[in-house]
């Protein structure tokens, strides 16, 4: 859940953005790996391939009916002067369309059949653009009720994680379609962030992480150094807040004095419609002991619910919110790639290391406490857990950094574990159904509802699905790296020149990959292979020749020879089923 307010109460731009699509995607110099641009890369069928086919044909239009329905898009028609009415739902309400807009920008760029879906991207771009003030501010709830109390109420409501999406939805459209239109709206915005926070400024954080990371996306594309300053500014400022209760207190009041005026605009016949149509916050909410609440009150007014207790560089443990965590973590090894900060990637990685040994379940997830939706203790991982479906993508997101800087095979050890488990359970076989929490044991009450009140989640996962093949590959000098094991193509540039693979992977059915090279000539290239960590016993073979799989470093085999056209790599994982001791 977003909001954490009832916790409490039961306690140079234009030159830049001409250059082509996939420009200023690359990594910087203070990581080991460079990503493979999303256009490069596809996936073309088994197991992956059936889900995207699934996201393609129902997944995509039923979320939108149900954005629809829960007026998410009549909040911008709305506001825009399109349609008669009032503003309905939360404040964070604009984040789920950004969400569900940075899927869609994928799928229609890998689809552009996809007609129905396009015409939908426009239309929600049009209205984006035309709700943005001329200062570049966009929120359609502050718009509607409060407009001179932006950027006041920075705990709880939520501004600063929907600019965050919206950014990230723009830089999408760029790297995926070669679109620079939104771009060009999301830089305006970043511009106005750049100007009202920082030394001297308003020096506030975001309640929500996600502004963090997204700054540091859209620096890579336009070059706009505010960005990245400002990026950075977030990022090293958490924690060091003085008088959080305070802080906290003044956020209450101004937000039950705002929430009264937003109740007086709203007819209350309105806001029941709204909750009527959401119809369910389904599992979000599980049976709560009453020995959790007071560890929530005073994690949350002690900053560390926000991670805000200390600074990152002091931080030792993962605590608090888990998706707030993860987006966290993520912007911050953002920044370390791009300014090599070691303290920072100090504390990532020691909070990586205690996370992943005592805070993590099985399937990936994270997030054992309900009511903060977050950490527990060392260890402390009942079978009812929590783990939202947003952490276990969130923490996607940080692995592939960690891998990024490091070329550790435990990383994308993590991200497999979450993306076929802690995250893949938070959506149906049917596409159109949705977890929000991912118990390990029940007893048949968690079922998986068509949308949420909260509905953070649903959107997340189609963007993860819809984005996979940034995940699959990346390069270094001389090196083309295979992290995950899908069916499909690549090209990627080996050592100044394009090298091609094609894919067939059993996974996770068999452990059985096949990988066609095709280098376009005859040339010498080293070609990096993860053995995953359960993999015990793996054979791997080149056009029949078996390789000797001890030279095996960070999880990774190198095969570094001469290619030629048609070469076969073949692997074989064990796939032998093994009991893991809590």
């Amino acid at each position: 859940m977003k909001n954490p307010l009832w916790l409490l109460s039961v306690l140079i731009l234009g030159l830049l953005m001409s250059a082509p699509a996939g420009a200023g995607e690359a990594i910087s110099t203070h990581a080991l790996l460079r990503e493979v641009p999303i256009y490069q890369a596809d996936i073309t069928g088994g197991f992956w391939g059936q889900r995207r086919q699934t996201l393609r044909e129902v997944t995509m239009r039923s979320q939108w009916e149900q954005l629809e329905t829960a007026h998410h898009v009549d909040n911008f028609r709305i506001v825009a002067g399109r349609k008669e009415g009032v503003h309905l739902g939360p404040v964070y309400i604009d984040s789920d369309l950004y969400k569900w807009l940075e899927a869609a920008s994928y799928v229609v760029a890998k689809n552009p059949e996809e007609a129905w879906l396009r015409e939908r991207v426009e239309e929600v771009n049009d209205l984006i653009a035309a709700v943005q003030t001329p200062d570049g501010y966009i929120n359609t709830y502050y718009q509607s009720f409060a407009p001179a109390q932006r950027f006041q109420m920075l705990w709880f409501n939520h501004e600063l994680y929907c600019a965050g999406h919206f950014i990230e939805a723009a830089c999408a459209q760029r790297e995926a379609m070669g679109s620079e239109k939104m771009l060009r709206v999301a830089q305006r915005f970043a511009d106005l962030i750049a100007a009202t926070f920082g030394p001297g400024r308003n020096e506030g954080v975001p309640g929500h992480e996600e502004i963090e990371l997204a700054l540091v996306r859209l620096y890579r594309l336009t070059g706009v150094q505010a960005d990245l300053d400002t990026a950075e500014f977030f990022v090293n400022q958490r924690g060091r807040t003085k008088n959080i209760p305070g802080q906290l207190i003044e956020d209450l009041r101004l937000q039950a004095k705002l929430e009264g005026h937003v109740k007086a605009v709203r007819q209350s016949g309105d806001q029941t419609k709204w909750t009527e149509s959401v119809g369910t916050y389904g599992n979000m909410i599980p049976f709560i002991s009453w020995t959790v609440l007071p560890r929530a009150f005073g994690e949350i007014w002690s900053g560390g619910y926000f991670q805000s207790r200390v600074p990152l560089v002091e931080a030792q443990t993962a605590e608090g919110h888990a998706v707030r965590a993860m987006y966290f973590f993520t912007g911050a090894a953002d920044v370390f790639i791009e300014r090599g900060d070691d303290a920072i990637l100090a504390a990532l990685d020691r909070i990586w290391e205690n996370t992943f040994a005592r805070r993590a379940y099985i399937t990936g997830g994270l997030g054992a406490v309900p009511v903060t939706e977050g950490f527990g203790r060392d260890y402390e991982l009942p079978n009812n857990s929590y783990t939202e479906t947003c952490a276990a993508i969130g923490s996607v997101f940080w692995a592939w950094r960690m891998l990024l800087i490091t070329g550790d095979g435990r990383y994308a050890d993590q991200m497999e574990r979450a993306m076929y488990n802690g995250a893949l359970s938070g959506i149906s076989l049917s596409g159109d159904h949705y977890f929000y929490r991912n118990p390990l044991s029940s007893h048949g009450k968690d079922q998986r509802p068509a949308w949420y009140g909260c509905a953070c989640c649903p959107p997340n996962i189609a963007r993860l699905l819809a984005s996979l093949e940034k995940y699959l590959y990346s390069v270094s000098d001389g090196t083309l790296w295979v992290h995950h094991y899908a069916t499909g193509r690549v090209k990627a540039p080996v050592s100044g020149a394009e090298v091609a693979l094609e894919a067939l992977s059993g996974l996770p059915w068999d452990g059985k990959v096949e990988i066609r090279v095709n280098p376009g000539a005859t040339r010498r290239f080293n070609l990096k292979l993860r053995i995953p960590g359960w993999s015990k016993r793996t054979n791997v073979t080149v056009n029949g020749e078996t390789l000797s799989t001890a030279a095996v470093s960070n999880g990774y085999l190198a095969v570094d020879r001469e290619w030629k056209m048609g070469d076969l790599v073949a692997l074989d994982l064990d796939m032998a089923p093994r009991f893991i001791p809590a």
